[in-house]
């Protein structure tokens, strides 16, 4: 009380105490005897913010290569100590090795011989094969609409039958939108079942089964999957595709991939493809030891021209007088919806005549905006224009059906996008990046770009994310105007001056590695079980992340008990020994506060409640129809009851949920009572299986709730001061987490 008094009184100067906290008293002391040799290389380059620390991490690991490539087979299994510290011996046997017959007996008992359509890429196939068949990594360029993702696979799959070899392939995709829709698009091609030869796996979502020989998946299910098992040896072939897309996954992905091809995974096949990446980045990451050289691997480009034709026009071609344009200022000028509107209804004079049934063929329209609100923006001034139409009592050539597309709108509205539109009406979609390279809508003809995006970005400081508003990358707009001249021709118009366009917008998107938080990609280079820090592990990156960024997750993993401060008994700054919780937050698919959150449940015996709103964190569950915002927003409310919390909203929803399946189990009343309720029916689903999987997971940790004398139950009372104290990292807590009211008939 008397040191407050003093902080009170103005008159009498502060002087600085030394305040004990604990058992370093706020100070500590790390002796220099403790430090090891890398802890001397941290603190002369702790200021260092570039990635020039990489070059020895580096150079070892390309001489490393180049060692164990030049031996025989025999010689590298005499020698596997050599590597033992870098690479773990688990799952040695390789897919090469299993039954010919099983694999034999599934080339006999579905068809291989059905032929689809005509695409470019055709053409290609036997280069591709022959390329494959001599160098261990391909990469493949090919502009969007040539049929790269669904007709290499095959390519592969149908060689591999022919010479009754055996094939196991796994192909990438960013979203989990893309994988699902592939995967059913080449199935449909082949007239097989869905999740027989061909299947995929988004998140917990598997279609797939014994028969499987193709497999498309997310980025993280094939990540996850690498850092269990140490090798590549399940495929015999991995395809990246869409390899451009650098989040983290992806660029941890092919850290793994290049370092498991050159150590114990010599047989696997590597292609990497995209519309718009950097061929010599990629093909200098992925040089190939031969003998005493390293060679790029072969780059093919599919380069033949299109039956149809793509125009690009830029902001300065289609006025006089432009706004201002900066750099270092991305905005959407409010003039450029009115131009925006216009370009739409001069559209009715650009259609063309359709030769044989000699009628208007309408070509819709593909926006890129940056967000829900400017997607909002736009379609209130479609609206005005409409309805100015109207009073001015003209009637349009072509009437308008417009579609938001964005992520959190329901999936109802989401689907509208690909049903065709009533005659004579023109269909518009206003979208996010949603529709660069996730999704296809066939008959697109006009694509309007505002050259605009929201990343994901980090306040190094306070280990912050938020979405940032900025210019679109050269490599981005090309995946968008890609949208266009896959059916019909089509026009890609700019919203930015050509000069703008040329010279100031970045050619390509910083990677995610170098610009969001490392926990999830340090945690898992320690699962690696390699003996050495987590710098060593990602200066192997394409890109390697800042110094003081590693070490600041290091730091900040420490804190939050993921890692300790020794490492072997040492204490170092810049590594550390994973703890129990750390294995338990790097093995669950989450965040780690939402997954040291469910940890401190199960310290705190109320674990399955933590797991229901930690999970709830991590899927969008409420869904917001396009202007309704209000309405949802006041729905989520009521779920809250009175906290005024995202997450005891998320708990009262699914035990609502849970009783209403046991009492009442029509699905058509669910699917009704998830509308009035602004609910996403699938999501609901996924959320379920998301529960039951993070359950399973802490359960092979042997982490389940306590049975008999062990458990402790809550009172009503105690259990809200337990959830308020160990979930700050999610959000505004609720003083009540039992519903006052029955909600079991919302």
């Amino acid at each position: 009380m008397d040191l407050f008094k003093d902080l009170m009184n103005v008159n009498k100067p502060l002087q600085k105490i030394c305040v004990p906290t604990g058992q370093v008293d706020g100070n500590i002391v790390i002796e220099d005897e403790s430090f090891s040799s890398d802890d001397e290389e941290y603190m002369h380059l702790e200021k260092n913010k570039s990635n020039t620390y990489a070059k020895e991490y580096l150079d070892k690991e390309l001489m490393l290569y180049a060692k164990l490539r030049s031996k025989k087979e025999s010689d590298l299994m005499s020698n596997v100590e050599v590597v033992e510290d870098l690479l773990s011996s688990m799952g040695r046997v390789e897919v090469h090795q299993l039954e010919e017959e099983e694999i034999k007996e599934v080339y006999r008992k579905y068809r291989f011989d059905k032929q689809s359509e005509y695409l470019n890429i055709d053409d290609y196939r036997s280069e591709i094969l022959s390329l494959l068949a001599v160098n261990p990594v391909v990469i493949v360029q090919g502009p969007t609409g040539c049929g790269k993702t669904t007709r290499v696979p095959q390519f592969i799959l149908d060689e591999c039958r022919m010479q009754d070899k055996p094939c196991k392939i796994v192909v990438t995709q960013p979203r989990r939108i893309a994988a699902i829709s592939v995967a059913k698009r080449v199935c449909e091609e082949r007239a097989w079942p869905l999740g027989e030869v061909c299947g995929y796996q988004v998140g917990l979502e598997k279609q797939t089964g014994f028969n499987t020989l193709l497999t498309y998946v997310t980025t993280g299910v094939l990540l996850q999957k690498l850092v269990k098992e140490k090798n590549l040896n399940d495929y015999t072939h991995i395809i990246i595709d869409e390899v451009h897309e650098r989040n983290q996954d992806m660029d941890f992905l092919l850290l793994l991939v290049r370092r498991f091809l050159n150590t114990n995974s010599y047989n696997t096949k590597v292609l990497l493809m995209s519309a718009t990446l950097d061929t010599d980045e990629f093909a200098d990451y992925f040089m190939n030891a031969h003998d005493t050289q390293m060679l790029p691997p072969p780059v093919l480009n599919i380069n033949k021209p299109s039956r149809y034709s793509v125009q690009k026009f830029y902001i300065d071609q289609l006025q006089k007088s432009a706004p201002a344009f900066n750099i270092s200022e991305p905005k959407i000028d409010p003039s450029l919806y009115t131009l925006f509107t216009g370009l739409v209804r001069t559209f009715d004079k650009l259609d063309q005549i359709d030769p044989i049934t000699k009628e208007t063929k309408i070509g819709h329209v593909l926006v890129f905006l940056p967000g829900i609100l400017e997607i909002e923006e736009a379609h209130d001034s479609l609206m005005n224009s409409s309805q100015k139409v109207g009073e001015d009592k003209q009637t349009p050539t072509v009437g308008w059906l417009i579609h938001p597309l964005h992520s959190s709108i329901t999936t109802e509205e989401q689907r509208k996008v690909f049903f065709p539109p009533p005659s004579g009406v023109r269909k518009i979609i206003l979208s996010t990046n949603i529709a660069e390279s996730s999704i296809t809508v066939p008959d697109i003809t006009y694509v309007i770009d505002f050259c605009l995006t929201k990343t994901m970005v980090l306040d190094p400081d306070t280990q912050y994310q938020s979405l940032q508003l900025q210019w679109a990358s050269h490599v981005n707009c090309t995946q968008r105007a890609g949208r266009v001249g896959r059916v019909s021709d089509g026009r890609v118009y700019r919203f930015v001056p050509t000069q703008f366009f040329d010279l100031y917008l970045p050619k390509s998107v910083e990677p995610e590695i170098l610009r969001a938080p490392l926990n999830h990609v340090v945690l898992a280079s320690k699962l690696l079980d390699i003996k050495e820090p987590p710098k060593a592990i990602l200066a192997l990156a394409m890109n390697p992340p800042a110094l003081d960024s590693i070490d600041s997750t290091v730091l900040y993993l420490k804190e939050i008990g993921a890692l300790t401060v020794c490492q072997d008994g040492k204490k170092v700054m810049n590594d550390g020994d994973l703890t129990f919780m750390g294995e338990v937050i790097a093995m669950l698919p989450l965040d780690v506060h939402l997954s040291k959150f469910i940890f401190l449940g199960h310290i705190f015996s109320c674990l399955e409640a933590a797991i229901i709103m930690a999970t709830g964190c991590s899927i969008s569950i409420f869904k917001t129809p396009f202007k309704e915002r209000l309405k949802a927003y006041t729905n989520r409310l009521q779920w809250a009851d009175g906290s005024a919390s995202d997450i005891v909203a998320y708990l009262h929803l699914y035990n609502v949920w849970q009783r209403r399946k046991r009492l009442h189990p029509n699905p058509k009343a669910e699917k009704l009572w998830c509308e009035k309720n602004f609910v996403a029916q699938r999501a609901l689903n996924e959320w379920h299986i998301l529960v039951k999987e993070i359950q399973s997971r802490l359960a092979r940790m042997n982490i389940q709730p306590e049975e008999g004398p062990g458990n402790v139950v809550h009172s009503e009372t105690e259990l809200p001061i337990l959830i308020k104290r160990n979930g700050n990292n999610t959000g505004r807590e609720a003083p009540l987490l039992v519903p006052t009211r029955d909600t079991s008939l919302r």
